[in-house]
Order: structure tokens, then C-alpha cells, then sequence
């Protein structure tokens, strides 16, 4: 027994599989045909957001599909047969409605436009931002002279071409010197190395830059949004602007059914959207042309040669074999960044050497200072004996001690009452402290002196229990 087929089927497979799926989107929402005609009527962004209408868009049917589906709605109906599958019935009744795709596309672009247009701008807007800092900042032009007085340096002074070797033109005279840099050559410095591997010529431009303007150190932090900017392709946005503009003129262009229900579609919500789409291309237009301007002051300002560079928004044009094709305007930003991210590189290595250079002057000193305590030695008489430390030791074992404030001007000799009122007769001087004897008891201790003014550490006779016994 044969089993009768549950619907009649028009589209492939794949494809009825494919509208099916995206059916399914609007279904579990409750949203059949109907729904979805009257939100795109009234570009009902609540409703169908763009990502649906992107989805809407694909299961419209094809200018094939179309022939089709009218062939089979013309042809006479076969006795018993199923109904169409749900694909099938989709397409039927969205071709019902006149100027559907039109619709769908306008709808679409209402719903995207905003976002869209909004993202270029801003995009352009922090393009702009830079290029006027590039022209106006006083430490990029600082920076900049500092590179050309280094190339100048290991050019003509420092190499063979000074005293006439390789490197020298003589066309161009002995005095001849270099008038500028271009920025495919900022971010090679720090690819010229020394002798040992150690430094690189950006190395000795922070070196240069540090002496003659150290605030200049911090110029990167003013570019941060090259950073950003760098990622951009300008391709893309001309791309997209290019998109906006012929989608736009499209809808304009064509002529919507003159039936009721679409002449009120075009009155309540096509006219506004229009005026609206017009509005927002004008002020991308605006902002291209700021930028277009800009970008040209800033590259003449760096020295660039503009025609080996792509005009902002030409389309875009396969190079000829054997041409070298035309750098994006974005190329300048690029440069900008990687010479901005070796120059802070060079900045903390040449900080971590410094800093490393301090920590072994630092070492030296301890060492030598260490050696020369370590050879004198502290000595006090106590009840007849006679006992012996090293200042170095003597610091580390006796750390019971209290603080007294005595007159910064004593010398041995000298009597004077402490903070209890006790007598304290100052026997012998040390290089870094006194000998002291108690008036009372004779109790003798050493008072060594401290960096804040007039106190002083006591180390009792009770704390000297490790010294050496001698005589």
C-alpha cells in the first residue's frame, strides 16, 4: 500500500528545509504571515528587528520561485491533491502583497540605517581627532625633529658617508642633510641595532628626547586612539557607505502599486523614511568630506606623497599585474601606532636600565660600606673588662634599645641630665656614637646616633653578650 503524501511540494529540499527552519522563527513567537506583512507595512522595529527582517528577506521568493508558484496557482487544481507545504503557502501569501521585496528592503534599512550610519560616523569623528592632533601637537613635532636630527647624526656625522664612503652623494654636497622623515621609516628604528644587539636607534632617540624634553615621554598617551583606528578598513566603510546610498536610490526610484493599501503604505511610513534616510546621508556625506580634508592636511603635514594613496570613498579597484596598488588611508595610522608602541617600548627599557643601573650602584655602595664597618670595631670598658664588636655585628645582634634625646652638641667630657633626670657623663666619642657612663651607678652603655636629630640608640652593658672578651 503506497502512503498519499501529507503535502504537495514545489521547492527543492534543501530549500523547503531552509524556509521551513526560518519559519520557525516567527512561529514560536506567534507570528504568522499576516503579522509579519502589517510590521513590515509599518516598519515595526518592535516587532521584526533587523535580524528578522534579514531573515524575511531570504524567504521571500525568487524571481524563479515567483514563475513557478504562479505556474502551479494557474494551472487547474488536481482532484484529491494535498495542500502545499508550509514553505510553499509562505511565498503564496507574501506574493500577495504588491511591492513585498520593496517593502521588506525598506523596512530593513530603516531598522539597520541608524546603527549603521551612527558607526561610520564616529569612526570618521575619531579619524578627524587625530589628524588634527597630528598637525597641532607641539610634542609630535618636537619627536619628529629629534628623528631627523638622529638620522642626520648616523647618516652623515657618524657614518663612512661623512668622509665620502658609500653613503655619500655627491650631488647633493658635503653639507647636504635630510629635510624630513617619511612614516614608513618611524617604526624601523627600532630595528637598526647596535654592535652587541643591546640598543636600538629608537633606544637612543628616548635617550636624546629625555635630556631636551622629558614631557615629551608621555606623547603616546595623547595618540591612544590610533590604537583603535588602526583596526580600521576603509574599504569596508566605503563598502557600506556605498550600500546605504544605492539601497536608498533603489527605493526611491521604483513605483509602488497604486492600489489602496500600498498608497497608504507609502504615504504613513515610506515618505517619512525617505526624508529621514535623507537627512542621515547628508550628514555622512558631511562628515566624509571633514574627514577627506582633514586626512590630506595631516598626511601633507607628515610628508606623504597623497597619490600613492587611495581617495577616501572611490570604489574599490584590482591592481593591474606589476603595479603596486595604492596604500588605504588608514596606512598612516599605522605607522603612527607601531612607531607610538616602540617608542613607550625603548621608554621602559631604557626605565628597567636605569633602574637596574641604580640597584647595582646601590649594590657597590652597600658593599663598600659593609667592608668598612665590618673593619672598625666598637670598644667599651665595663667594670674592668674590656669588650670588642664590630659596628656591622654589633648592629645586628643588639636591636634592644631604647631612645633617648640628648643634646646633639655632646662631646666626651660633657655632663648633662637625661629624661629621668639621671646624670650622664659622656666618657669617649665614636665615629657614630658615645660612650656614656652613669653618674649614679657607673653604669657605661654606647648611644649611637640615629638620622633624626638628637636621638640616639642605647645599648646597655646587659645587651653586649655576644662581643669578644680581649685583654
Amino acid at each position: 500500500m503506497v502512503q498519499r503524501a501529507q503535502f504537495t511540494n514545489l521547492l527543492d529540499l534543501r530549500r523547503a528545509n531552509n524556509v521551513s527552519i526560518g519559519l520557525s522563527r516567527f512561529t514560536r513567537r506567534g507570528l504568522g504571515t499576516l503579522e509579519i506583512v502589517q510590521a513590515v507595512r509599518t516598519m515595526d522595529v518592535e516587532t521584526l528587528s533587523a535580524d528578522d527582517l534579514t531573515m524575511v528577506q531570504k524567504l521571500l521568493p525568487t524571481p524563479e520561485e515567483r514563475l513557478m508558484l504562479h505556474t502551479h496557482l494557474s494551472s487547474p487544481p488536481k482532484p484529491d491533491a494535498p495542500p502545499l507545504a508550509p514553505a510553499e503557502q509562505f511565498m503564496i501569501e507574501m506574493m500577495q502583497t504588491p511591492d513585498i521585496t520593496e517593502m521588506v528592503t525598506a523596512s530593513l534599512l530603516n531598522a539597520s540605517a541608524d546603527h549603521e550610519v551612527t558607526e561610520i560616523v564616529s569612526k570618521l569623528d575619531k579619524c578627524i581627532t587625530v589628524c588634527e592632533e597630528i598637525k597641532t601637537s607641539e610634542k609630535l613635532k618636537v619627536l619628529l625633529r629629534s628623528v631627523l636630527e638622529l638620522g642626520n647624526l648616523t647618516n652623515y656625522e657618524y657614518s663612512n658617508g661623512a668622509r665620502g664612503g658609500a653613503g655619500f652623494r655627491p650631488w647633493m654636497g658635503k653639507e647636504a642633510r635630510a629635510l624630513g622623515v617619511k612614516v614608513d621609516g618611524l617604526a624601523r628604528l627600532r630595528d637598526v641595532k647596535s654592535a652587541d644587539g643591546k640598543w636600538s636607534l629608537m633606544s637612543f632617540l628616548v635617550d636624546m628626547v629625555e635630556r631636551s624634553r622629558g614631557d615629551v615621554l608621555d606623547l603616546p598617551s595623547d595618540f591612544s586612539l590610533l590604537k583603535q583606528i588602526r583596526h580600521y578598513d576603509m574599504r569596508d566603510m566605503v563598502q557600506q557607505m556605498r550600500s546605504l546610498e544605492s539601497t536608498l536610490a533603489r527605493l526611491q526610484s521604483h513605483t509602488f502599486s497604486s492600489d489602496p493599501t500600498t498608497a497608504a503604505y507609502v504615504t504613513s511610513s515610506l515618505q517619512p523614511f525617505f526624508a529621514r534616510m535623507t537627512a542621515l546621508m547628508a550628514t555622512l556625506a558631511s562628515k566624509t568630506a571633514e574627514f577627506k580634508t582633514a586626512w590630506k592636511t595631516a598626511a601633507k603635514y607628515l610628508g606623504e606623497d597623497l597619490d600613492t594613496y587611495v581617495e577616501f570613498g572611490e570604489p574599490y579597484k584590482k591592481v593591474p599585474e606589476g603595479q603596486r596598488e595604492k596604500k588605504q588611508p588608514t596606512h598612516v595610522f599605522i605607522m603612527l601606532e607601531l612607531f607610538f608602541r616602540a617608542f613607550e617600548d625603548a621608554v621602559a627599557d631604557n626605565l628597567r636600565r636605569k633602574r637596574e643601573e641604580a640597584r647595582r650602584k646601590r649594590r657597590e655602595v652597600e658593599e663598600r660600606s659593609w667592608k668598612k664597618r665590618k673593619e672598625e670595631s666598637v670598644v667599651v670598658q665595663v667594670e674592668g673588662q674590656t669588650y670588642e664588636a664590630q659596628k656591622e655585628e654589633a648592629v645586628t645582634l643588639f636591636r634592644r634599645f631604647s631612645q633617648r634625646i640628648l643634646r646633639n652638641d655632646t662631646v666626651p667630657g660633657d655632663q648633662h641630665v637625661d629624661q629621668e633626670g639621671e646624670v650622664e657623663h659622656v666618657e669617649d666619642e665614636l665615629d657614630d656614637g658615645h660612650i656614656v657612663q652613669d653618674a649614679d651607678d657607673g653604669g657605661v652603655w654606647v648611644e649611637e646616633e640615629q638620622e633624626e636629630e638628637g636621638y640616639e640608640t642605647r645599648w646597655d652593658e646587659e645587651d653586649i653578650e655576644q662581643v669578644v672578651v680581649v685583654g
